[in-house]
């Protein structure tokens, strides 16, 4: 592939959305997997494309270090799951690198466990420059093509635990939370209490799920495999609408806004975002 070329850095139309991302690392954007069947209120590209991943060779660090150096010297870099980074890489140092000589900060969203033999070097990373990660974790115990074993709570336990030994920035996305699958209010706070017990410092769950046709197609189609029992329901809740909330969201809302001021947890975008990235003012010019 010709990196050169390609798409390397997108920028986020809204930087008080997304973790205060400026601009977003397309590595081979569209596939991850889950994102066949829908995509979340958390997903600023919800995009699939049926490929397998590929190494990242020379001519992708090289337009890697051109795009930050003409478009995104000094900015946040967002990199998210699609794909997981460590699914095309097995450190991302090269990265760190890179974005340590154009002076720019890092976003990232992780669920591989490939980022605990990283630690050291984000940490020396983050001694300099901005850095934020989140992992996500959906459920404790489902097993699904609609999350993948990256997204349970056991394999979400074990990075917290790594990263808990760490300075390192970090919280937990609970993510996506599916209706009638894994919005069971326990379930929930199972994985309030891992985040909080791993001392997260901050905790925001994705409280929608959103689709297109062909995504609501492949969903249905995953729900009668794989949950029969849920077809009517959803029928009767939703139909065919682009956008789903659970039943229980009200009560989903509510306790994680008490765990979270009980425990001191960050939780507001805004919050979140000032944990890691200085706020810029802009002197108005009179003359």
């Amino acid at each position: 592939m010709d990196y050169i070329n390609s798409h390397i850095l997108t920028p986020n139309k809204s930087t008080k959305r997304y973790f205060g991302v400026d601009f977003f690392l397309d590595l081979l954007c569209g596939s991850n997997e889950q994102f066949k069947y829908y995509s979340t209120n958390l997903d600023y590209e919800g995009t699939y494309k049926p490929f397998e991943t590929h190494a990242l060779t020379d001519d992708y660090y090289k337009a890697l270090d051109h795009d930050l150096k003409t478009k995104a010297s000094q900015k946040i870099i967002g990199i998210v799951r699609n794909p997981d980074i460590y699914t095309v890489i097995d450190s991302i140092k090269p990265i760190l690198d890179l974005l340590d000589a154009h002076n720019c900060g890092l976003f990232l969203e992780t669920s591989n466990l490939k980022i605990l033999d990283d630690l050291e070097a984000l940490e020396t990373f983050s001694k300099k420059h901005p850095l934020l990660i989140a992992i996500s974790i959906s459920t404790n115990s489902i097993h699904s093509k609609l999350f993948g074993s990256d997204l349970l709570y056991k394999n979400g336990n074990n990075i917290l635990r790594g990263l808990s030994e760490s300075t390192l920035n970090y919280g937990v996305l609970i993510k996506p939370i599916i209706p009638l699958i894994n919005d069971d209010l326990e379930g929930f706070k199972q994985i309030l209490s891992l985040a909080v017990t791993e001392n997260a410092q901050f905790i925001y769950p994705a409280l929608s799920i959103k689709f297109d046709n062909d995504k609501l197609k492949e969903f249905y189609d995953i729900i009668d495999l794989e949950f029969p029992q849920n077809i009517v329901k959803y029928h009767e809740l939703y139909g065919y609408k682009s956008t789903w909330e659970s039943p229980y969201l009200a009560e989903l809302k509510k306790e994680f806004v008490i765990v979270c001021k009980r425990h001191k947890v960050l939780y507001s975008m805004k919050d979140i975002i000032g944990s890691y990235k200085e706020e810029k003012t802009e002197q108005m010019k009179l003359f």
